[in-house]
């Protein structure tokens, strides 16, 4: 059953918002690396009117999220190793 969130006679504010929390979830189930979510979140995000674009920058958003926690967890590797090493 698709997320269907923006039936046809809403305005347009609330279209805009709905593809934002769309938007959101696909960025969620892309950091969380969940395939069953990113696929739910895909078709619902094309099935209310988004684009690849769209979908794109909220990938591109996943990933700063993901590498930002990877960077944290290096340094606290190196820490980790400073304190052994003295």
């Amino acid at each position: 059953e698709p997320l269907l969130c923006c039936p046809v006679n809403y305005n347009p504010q609330y279209l805009k918002f709905c593809l934002m929390k769309l938007s959101n979830g696909l960025a969620v189930a892309v950091t969380v690396q969940c395939p069953y979510c990113i696929d739910a979140y895909t078709n619902s995000c094309l099935e209310n009117g988004s684009n690849m674009e769209e979908m794109t920058e909220a990938m591109h958003l996943a990933s700063a999220i993901r590498g930002g926690a990877s960077l944290i967890h290096g340094i606290q590797s190196h820490n980790a190793h400073d304190k052994v090493s003295m």
